[in-house]
């Protein structure tokens, strides 16, 4: 019995540093022996045994399943389980979502959101927004915030759409996303935070 630790670290070669470190455990143990089976297993195990007691006389011990798997292919297993663990919590996945835009009084920013011109967006918006703030205008300013990972802002945008019209579903939405990932993930909860 016992226990492999290690660690992998995901190391970014220009500029060089360590761009994500894991350390995971994996317990191991041989088990021989073991609580006694019920009655109706016992007799099962029995007959299986006298069945196979035949053929099996012949059989090479090495290929038997009563041979423990070698230490070296052990931790070999071991390791891969980590490995495979740690490929998950790094790998950079896109997955390409679309939200709607709202209609708002600032048709251009409209316009930019939809070819993925968010920063020019939010200029455009942030101006808009600071002499007439339409709920529309900051849903899609929220919606260009989120598009570029700031979701503090995105959030607030949100809530300042929402509170200018509690009736639009749409706005509420985009709150409900930003708190769903909030919840998913602790690095964003602590960004959302730091905000307040």
């Amino acid at each position: 019995r016992g226990t492999l630790g290690l660690e992998i670290k995901l190391t970014r070669l220009a500029p060089t540093e360590v761009a994500a470190v894991s350390f995971d455990t994996r317990t191991y143990a041989h088990r021989l022996g073991g609580q006694p089976a019920d009655t109706i297993g016992q007799i099962t195990e029995g007959l299986t045994r006298l069945r196979d007691s035949s053929s099996d006389k012949n059989k090479d011990l090495t290929n038997s399943d009563q041979v423990l798997i070698p230490f070296d292919q052990m931790i070999a297993e071991l390791s891969r389980s980590v490995a495979a663990s740690f490929v998950k919590k790094v790998a950079v996945t896109e997955k390409t979502v679309f939200y709607p835009v709202a209609n708002g009084n600032l048709e251009s920013a409209r316009i930019l959101i939809e070819e993925g011109a968010y920063e020019l967006a939010i200029e455009r918006l942030q101006q808009a927004t600071a002499s007439n703030p339409d709920p529309g205008d900051l849903y899609n300013l929220g919606l260009c915030f989120e598009a570029v990972g700031d979701y503090g802002l995105a959030i607030n945008s949100y809530r300042a759409a929402w509170n200018a019209d509690p009736e639009n579903l749409l706005f509420a939405q985009g709150i409900g996303r930003i708190e769903r990932l909030r919840r998913e993930s602790p690095q964003l909860r602590r960004q959302l935070d730091s905000r307040r």
